[in-house]
Parts: C-alpha cells; structure tokens; sequence
C-alpha cells in the first residue's frame, strides 16, 4: 500500500508542481506585459476563472468511490456504467461553470473599483476565455476517477502537464504580438486544449459499452448524482471560500490589490501541494473502509496530523525565505517584499488551519454521505457570510484575512470530529486522534506566526 501510495503521492505533486509553475510562468509573463492597472484586471479575472474547475464538484473522487465499491462488493454496475453516468453529469457541469462564470463576471464588473478601465462585456469575454482554458479539468473527471481507482495517477499527472504546458505555450507565443488582454486569454485557451490533445489517448477511460441498459444507466445516474450533492456542497463552498477571495478583497477596494493577489497566488501553491498528496489516499482508504479495517484507518488517522503538519511546515518556510527571490523573477518591480508579506503571513494562517484537516476531508470522502460531507463547510460559509465578510467591510481585508483563518480553524476541527463519526471508532481512539490534531495545528500555527512575525511590517 506505501509504495503504490508513495508513487502516487509523487505524481500527485508532479501534477502540482506543473500548475505551480503555470501559475508562476504565466504571473512572471502578465507582470512584463501588461502595466499596473492592466495586471489588475486580468488578475482578477484569472481568479474569477479559477471558479470554474471547482464546479467538477468532485466528480472524480465519486467515480473513483464508486468503482473500488464495485470492485470489493461485487456490486452489479459495471465501470462502463459508472462512466457513462459520470460523463453526462461531467457535460452539464462544464456548461453550468461557463454560464456561472460569465454571469459573475459581468456583475463583478459594477461593483469593483479596480475594472473601471474596461467595458463589462471586455471584463466578461477575457474571464469565459480563461475559463475555457481551465473547464478542461471537468470534462476529464470521468478519465481521472477511472485511473485513480486503478492507481494510474502517473498518466494523470501527465495529462495535467500537458494542459498546463501548453497554457504557457501560448501565453508566450502571444506575447510576440503585444496582444490586448483578450487576445492573452485567448492564447492561454488555445494552448491548454492543444496540450491536452496531444495526451488525450493516454488519458482514454473505457470507451462506452453498447449493451448499456437505459434503467441501469439511469439508476447510476441518479446515485452519482446522490452523492454530487454533498460534495458540491463542500467543493464549492470551499471555492467561495477559497477562490472567490481576490473578487471580495476587490470590492474592499483595497489599496494594495496587486500585492495581496501575488501573495494568494504564492499560497496557493502550498494549498495544491498539500491537497495533491492527500488525494493519493483516495483509493487505498476507500479500499479499507470497504473492507472494513478499521484498525488500519485509525493507525493511518493517527499519524496524518503530524505527517501534514510536517509538510505544512516545510512548504510554508521555503515559500517565506524564497519570498524576496519569487518577486524578483515574477514582479520586475511591480510590488515591493514588504507590501506582500503582510498578506502571505495572514493567508498562511488560514492554511494552517484548512490544510492540517485535508486528510480528514479524503477520509470522509472515501465513505461518509452527502450530509456529513456538506456539514464542515456550510458552518465555514456561514461563518464566512456573516462575520469574516461583514468585518471586512467594515475594518479592512487584514480582518477579512485573520478572520477567515479563525474560522479556517473551526471547520477544519468540525471536518476531523465529523470524520471520526463517520468511522465509528472507539472513544479513546477518538481522543488520541483529535488531541494529535489540535496539538500539531497549534504548533505549526505558532512556528509560522514566530518565524514571519520578525520581518512583517
């Protein structure tokens, strides 16, 4: 199991590893191409962009759920089914991500100050076609789930690669013609899909069976469905938490936008890497949970505070000492280092306390239903809406930020708790498990906040 996990965990962070250096190359390409207020405005639309993915809602976590389910149980559906259903659901998800996009970005349009220098239907085309460079990752959710079950997460890591690498492609090749920003978005859409054509065959699931029953397809349906419901819940809620934050802290009107979006765009990168390694854990604690090893889940529970922790730590360090380095290879002087740390050390909290529970979270989404998977993150959304939000308006993006990383903190301990529930192990395992995880999220939130306490203005 280690090394199959191992091997998988190390695709999973080449697949991050390539979106980091997407996210990185194409910032490092804008900030040379385009002036202050420009930057602005494709920032923000390329955070408004990155909404679209997240409506996948998980869709390959479900197929994947649903074909080692099958596998263990001998359930009477077969992959084909599985996949059929999945891919149906994954062309009504994409359309909805578009729509949704295009319909947020017009009425973003009227409400932040940084977009005052361009049209509402220029704002709008710019994000559809950034989100055309991102809803591929929709579209092959039914592929990845089917090699996730399998423990193929090389060809999917590959497949990410090759997107991303062609998104670069062409933002490069468009920087040949000093293009308008319409014509950048449409240079990173055209790259993103011709890269993955170039792997699209090696990415193929099962192709669909001719002998389908219309009763069974439907059936399937209706239970994928089922379960999108929960993790639609958790996976949007956590992008409205997540990466709806640049379109909030633009409608603060914060004076510093640019500096606050470099540091999100910085942080994420450890947000991917942590979740990337978690997901390879997918199918093997499906596979124990269906077997019903429960000693081995609570041995594996054990340890995956202070594994993430450890990971957490050394992601967040190297970030901050490699800080001054980054914005001199990504800004060309667009921001200075002491605008951004403020930022980026406020945003690590709210990671230390949402990243050291990741574990949990695939924990509960290898078995638990759609009410426990939605419950976490509608209390965060909640807490969001009426008290991180409305003190942000009122005080400034900084209590927006240390706000949402107190609440952070109050999800993550409700996804632990509610995982243990799933589980139904016993009380002392139970205690074990959370004091290891309120322990180590204390300490690793406590290392951040004395390291980047010394040289934070």
């Amino acid at each position: 199991m280690w090394k199959r996990f191992t091997s998988n965990a190390l695709a999973n962070v080449v697949a991050g590893a390539s979106g980091m250096a997407f996210q990185l190359g194409v910032t490092a390409v804008a900030t040379r191409t385009f002036d202050s207020s420009q930057f602005s405005v494709w920032a923000l639309a390329f955070s408004m962009a990155a909404l679209a993915p997240l409506f996948s809602a998980n869709l390959a976590t479900i197929v994947t759920r649903q074909l080692v389910t099958a596998a263990t149980h001998g359930r009477s559906y077969t992959s084909e089914v599985v996949l059929e259903s999945a891919r149906q659901i994954s062309l009504l998800l994409g359309s909805t991500a578009l729509a949704f996009v295009a319909v947020t970005a017009w009425a973003l349009q009227h409400f932040s100050p940084d977009l005052q220098s361009v049209s509402a239907n220029e704002f709008t085309l710019i994000t559809l076609l950034i989100a055309l460079s991102q809803v591929w990752q929709i579209s092959v959710q039914p592929s990845f789930g089917w090699h996730y079950a399998r423990g193929q997460n090389w060809m999917i890591a590959f497949g990410i690669s090759a997107a991303r690498a062609g998104s670069l492609a062409g933002v490069v090749a468009a920087c040949l013609f000093d293009p308008a920003l319409w014509a950048f978005a449409l240079c990173l859409a055209a790259g993103a899909w011709l890269g993955l054509a170039v792997i699209r065959r090696s990415l193929a699931a099962p192709r669909r069976a001719g002998n389908i029953k219309r009763d069974a397809l439907a059936s399937q349906r209706r239970e994928t469905t089922n379960l999108l419901k929960g993790f639609a819940i958790w996976s949007l809620g956590s992008a409205l938490i997540q990466y709806a934050l640049p379109p909030i802290v633009s409608i603060l009107g914060t004076t510093n936008y640019n500096a606050f979006y470099l540091a999100y765009s910085l942080n994420l990168i450890v947000v991917g890497i942590v979740g990337a390694v978690g997901s390879a854990l997918l199918a093997p604690i499906a596979r124990l949970r269906e077997e019903g090893d429960l000693r081995g889940l609570v041995r594996l529970m054990k340890t995956l505070p202070a594994a993430t922790g450890m990971l957490l730590v050394t992601l967040l360090f190297v970030l901050w000492l490699a800080l001054p380095a980054t914005l001199s290879m990504l800004t060309a002087g667009l921001v200075s280092e002491g605008d951004v740390k403020p930022y980026l050390q406020l945003l690590g909290f709210q990671t230390v306390a949402r990243s050291i529970a990741v574990f949990f979270a695939v924990v509960l989404s290898a078995g638990g239903n759609p009410a426990q998977l939605a419950r976490p993150i509608l209390i965060e959304l909640a807490l969001t809406a009426f008290v991180a939000v409305p003190l942000g308006w009122v005080y400034g993006d900084r209590w927006l930020l240390s706000a949402l990383a107190t609440i952070g903190a109050i999800a993550a301990a409700t996804t632990m708790w509610v995982t243990l529930e799933s589980v139904r192990i016993d009380a002392r395992s139970r205690i074990v498990i959370a004091s290891r995880f309120v322990g180590i999220q204390a300490l690793v939130a406590t290392l951040w906040y004395l390291v980047t306490s010394l040289n934070v203005p």
